[in-house]
């Protein structure tokens, strides 16, 4: 099982829209991991979220590992800070992009995911999603260098 630390009790997680910069598309965790060692990582961190979605609370749903960003402009590098057990719709939303663009009709039960279970109002969704984007733009102005925080010891050295 490989080793990362974690808090006592699981942090709830704030969903929101997180646009990767383009120049940091597929470069994660479970890329660059050998499928064993992402398979036990995401399997532990579900485990620890006691197999719910940290973003919505649901259990009994297919979960996603998440990996929780942070940006530093002045640096121009993309830290990872945590991995969260993210539902499938939780999931969807964070990366609204990706999901438009793989699956225009599943946009729709994810629009009723934000409504009912985060309370969004299509108004509130919208406007969140523009200031994604706008954020996304500005980003992809740069190349942006990864670090993987608490996991980089987990990556081969010659992929960090």
């Amino acid at each position: 099982m490989p080793k990362i630390s974690l808090p006592a009790s699981p942090p709830r997680h704030k969903v929101q829209i997180q646009l990767i910069p383009e120049t940091s598309w597929y470069y994660n965790l479970r890329k660059v991991l050998p499928k064993e060692e992402w398979d036990k990582l995401r399997k532990q961190v579900y485990a620890y979220y006691q197999y719910q979605c940290s973003g919505c609370g649901q259990g009994n749903v297919q979960l996603h590992a998440h990996e929780v960003w942070k940006f530093d402009m002045r640096s121009k590098t993309q830290k990872l800070v945590r991995l969260v057990a993210l539902c499938e719709l939780c999931h969807a939303v964070e990366h609204i992009g990706h999901t438009e663009l793989q699956s225009p009709k599943y946009v729709h039960k994810v629009g009723l995911h934000i409504k009912t279970v985060l309370g969004w109002t299509p108004q509130q969704f919208m406007k969140k999603r523009e200031a994604a984007f706008n954020k996304w733009h500005q980003r992809n102005r740069y190349t942006w260098k990864v670090d993987f925080g608490p996991y980089t010891h987990l990556v081969r050295k010659e992929l960090r």
